[in-house]
C-alpha cells in the first residue's frame, strides 16, 4: 500500500502494465513530434560541448582538450545511445 501511495506522489501512472503505458507515449510523442534528421548529430554535439565546458571549469587548460565530430551510430528509435570518451595524453 506504501508503494503505490508513493508512486502517486511520485506522478507513476496508475496502470496495470506501466510499461504498455509509457510505450504507447513513446509512440504518440514520435508520431507527433518527429525528430529532425541531424538530431542524432547534434545531441553529439551537445554533450561534447557540455563535457568540454565541464572539464574547462575543472581547470583543464582549454588546449590540452578538444572535441571530435559526433560519431555515426545504426541505433534505432527508443534505443539508448552510449557516449564513447577516448582521453589520452601527450
Amino acid at each position: 500500500m506504501l508503494q503505490r501511495l508513493g508512486k502517486i506522489v511520485q506522478g507513476e501512472p496508475q496502470v496495470a502494465d506501466a510499461s504498455a503505458f509509457y510505450a504507447g507515449l513513446q509512440e504518440r510523442l514520435e508520431k507527433n513530434q518527429p525528430l529532425p534528421a541531424d538530431a542524432l548529430p547534434q545531441l553529439g554535439a551537445n554533450r561534447a560541448a557540455a563535457i568540454m565546458a565541464v572539464l574547462k571549469e575543472a581547470g583543464m587548460a582549454p588546449a590540452a582538450a578538444q572535441a571530435a565530430a559526433p560519431a555515426t551510430t545504426d541505433a534505432s528509435a527508443g534505443k539508448p545511445i552510449a557516449l564513447k570518451l577516448g582521453l589520452s595524453a601527450h
